[in-house]
């Protein structure tokens, strides 16, 4: 998650971990998760997600974790995602 928009990254990761708490708030922050350049993002989302369960996700979300399916770059991430779609508990 380092770099230069490290901060940034970094309050989106915090509030990953209120939102598991609070099933179907915020879409656009569970958007924006799964389609941040930091992989620590896109897995806190994953994460996030699994604590909602799929009856919290909207189309569009539901709609961006099959684009990621597609596209996702690290094979750890892209497991836990093919898990997660697969109603299976994430490592």
């Amino acid at each position: 998650c380092l770099g230069p928009d490290w901060p940034n990254h970094q309050s989106l990761a915090h509030l990953r971990v209120f939102l598991q708490h609070h099933p179907g708030v915020w879409e656009a922050s569970i958007l924006a998760g799964l389609n941040s350049p930091a992989i620590c993002n896109r897995n806190a989302t994953l994460r996030t997600l699994q604590a909602w369960t799929a009856d919290h996700w909207t189309s569009a979300i539901q709609s961006e974790l099959n684009k990621l399916r597609r596209i996702e770059p690290t094979p750890d991430t892209k497991a836990d995602l093919v898990k997660l779609l697969n109603g299976q508990p994430i490592d």
